[in-house]
């Protein structure tokens, strides 16, 4: 039997695997640094998963594919990294690097022939990690099926090697995301009675503590008692700049709304919620996340209410949706790979707009990059269409897309480096880039590929060679294969929703829904690059 090999996609960027990891994670080595030497353990257990992440990037930097025979040393190497992923972080490998350990995982876990084993063990919490990891933070599009296939394997995992604490914490966490309390509880007890200084299960015994009380059983009083005290455990033995301690100070007050009546009850919370203030000061860069300031907000709104009926009717819709209702509508929100997408296009645009005043170097710019496809489509026969979405069409090989179309919505402004560029959305919220030649380039014709505008494009060009800036995406050359279906009126720059009703303040183009999708925007999304007045 042939040995096989994994191709590796090629980034459409011109960083290194090592720069696009460190942009698209935010960090700052230096600073990271500089807080273990002065003895931050948590800075410490980041550049030890840093480490590992590079490990990984090294293993895979230079290489055109993976063959079948070095697949375990990867794999080995993932898992160094997953396990210091899991002290906290949650970092991002650049979409080529996922694709490729999600593919390999999948392959040699659904076919492995290992017994129990250190192999075993390390392939299948790989194959966790990069197949269900995703799914498990988009509760609402999994179906009950895939929901229990999920847990069956996280569990198979706990049953089989007892002694590894990486499995109890990600079963407890997806019980958490996917609102199962019995179960989550169950384990998470069980992880602490034999891990009894994880900082994690001991966080996510709480966590589940808590979630508990909201179903109002009869023991949800004796619950959220014991969340309140478990909270206090965790908080006991964490680093004061551990990323989960703000939660815990703003879960804690959370948890005293069930005694707004009393005084102790509102002091409690109050006094809770300045400490989970003060504890999101002491974060590192690194472990600050918009959950902890949309958990702060949540708790805010807690405090102006009068009574324990009125609070805790609205706690267990608010504290826990609070970064998640528009993720839980909307889940491709969360999509690294629609993060990827939007922030190169982002990051493009303000590369350019810097050389605008310089036309020898944007000619140069576009000469070098100029590269026409093989092949152009024809218009077909409209009456005889397939309809088809992103996920139909291969990321593996340049195909036409014959007696096709795909409807889109452009999500971001166009771009001219000799090619009008643009990303865009299909209706399942996956994106790619569409490139449309238009000899005009004029003023109009950018007009008609402004953020929101809803488009047909038939016999689709799916082209998915490696030209440094232009690459894997949708290439239109026939503009008659395209078709004008109207537009999303005032569509907010983060979510999609239509007829938005705030601008931002800086560049007065872009639109939100919401001050949260602009928060989103500005953090996740880096609508810096685009601020004109920012830039």
């Amino acid at each position: 039997m042939a040995s096989r090999a994994w191709k590796i996609k090629k980034s459409d960027d011109e960083e290194t695997y090592r720069e696009n990891f460190i942009r698209i994670n935010e960090i700052d080595v230096n600073y990271m640094m500089k807080k273990a030497s002065e003895g931050s353990i948590v800075a410490v257990s980041f550049l030890d998963a840093l480490s590992a992440g590079f490990s990984v990037i090294d293993f895979i930097d230079g290489k055109e594919e993976i063959l079948e025979s070095e697949c375990m040393d990867l794999m080995n190497l993932a898992y160094d990294f997953i396990a210091q992923e899991y002290q906290s972080f949650d970092f991002h490998f650049s979409v080529p690097i996922v694709d490729l350990l999600k593919e390999i995982s999948e392959a040699l876990f659904k076919e492995s022939r290992l017994r129990k084993g250190d192999d075993e063990m390390k392939l299948r919490f790989c194959y966790i990690r990069f197949s269900y990891k995703p799914s498990l933070s988009k509760d609402n599009v999994m179906s009950d099926e895939d929901k229990m296939l999920a847990l069956a394997v996280l569990k198979e995992g706990v049953e089989m090697y007892p002694e590894n604490a990486h499995f109890y914490i990600v079963l407890v966490a997806a019980c958490y995301t996917l609102e199962d309390c019995k179960t989550g509880l169950y384990y998470a007890e069980n992880g602490v009675e034999k891990f009894p200084n994880n900082l994690q299960l001991l966080f996510y015994k709480a966590s589940m503590l808590l979630m508990s009380s909201f179903s109002f059983g009869f023991d949800s009083e004796a619950k959220r008692v014991d969340a309140i005290a478990a909270f206090q455990g965790f908080l006991s033995m964490a680093p004061e700049d551990h990323p989960s301690v703000p939660y815990a100070y703003y879960h804690t007050a959370a948890a005293y709304a069930g005694e707004m009546d009393s005084a102790n009850g509102k002091s409690s919370m109050e006094r809770f919620y300045k400490m989970g203030k003060l504890a999101e000061k002491k974060m590192l860069p690194c472990a600050f996340q918009q959950q902890s300031h949309d958990l702060r907000t949540a708790v805010e709104t807690l405090l102006s209410y009068t009574g324990n009926k009125e609070a805790t009717q609205k706690i267990k819709e608010m504290l826990f949706s609070a970064r998640r209702d528009i993720f839980r509508r909307k889940p491709y929100l969360d999509n690294p790979n629609r993060k990827d997408f939007v922030i190169s296009h982002r990051k493009f645009m303000n590369e350019m707009s810097r050389l605008k005043g310089d036309a020898a170097q944007l000619l140069k710019f576009f000469t070098k990059h100029e590269i026409l496809p093989k092949v152009i489509q024809t218009l077909p026969n409209k009456s005889q269409l397939k309809t088809i979405t992103l996920k139909d069409m291969s990321s593996k090989s340049d195909i036409i897309y014959e007696d096709c179309v795909i409807n889109l919505i452009i999500i971001e402004e166009p771009q001219v480096p000799g090619w009008i560029q643009v990303i865009v959305q299909d209706k399942n919220g996956d994106v790619t880039r569409l490139y449309i030649h238009d000899e005009e380039m004029s003023k109009g014709s950018l007009n008609k590929f402004g953020v929101g505008k809803k488009i047909a494009v038939y016999n689709p060009y799916m082209r998915v060679r490696n030209y440094e800036t232009f690459g894997f995406g949708l290439w239109n050359v026939e503009p008659k294969c395209i078709e004008y279906l109207g537009q999303v009126p005032n569509m907010c720059r983060f979510c999609g929703e239509a007829n938005a009703q705030q601008k931002c303040s800086q560049c007065k183009k872009a639109w939100y829904c919401s001050k949260k999708c602009q928060q989103y925007d500005w953090k996740l999304l880096k609508h810096k690059f685009i601020c004109s007045k920012s830039n």
